[in-house]
């Protein structure tokens, strides 16, 4: 996980989360959706949610690289919740869309 730090207590690793601030909470909004992404996405770029920030970061300057147009999204916390993805739309391209 990204950001964290590993506690150990009695035997078991556990994570620091980062605190919940008015200016930051990591359940509103998924690492990698920025003005720029949204703005991809608006324009036809495929949505692809990967597991943590480090993919988010590998993806997709690779695939621009590479010249596919798609923006890769992960959630900040352990799970990514309703309240935390990012709108979509099914893609012409996706066979189903849920």
């Amino acid at each position: 996980m990204c950001g964290t730090k590993p506690v150990v207590r009695q035997g078991v690793s556990e994570y620091v989360n980062s605190p919940t601030t008015d200016l930051f909470r990591k359940t509103d909004l998924p690492h990698g959706l920025t003005a720029d992404t949204t703005e991809k996405l608006r324009g036809g770029a495929d949505l692809v949610i990967v597991e943590g920030p480090m993919d988010a970061h590998a993806i997709t300057p690779r695939a621009a690289a590479d010249g596919l147009d798609l923006v890769a999204v992960a959630p900040l916390g352990a799970a990514l919740t309703a309240h935390s993805s990012p709108p979509s739309t099914p893609s012409p391209r996706s066979p189903t869309a849920t």
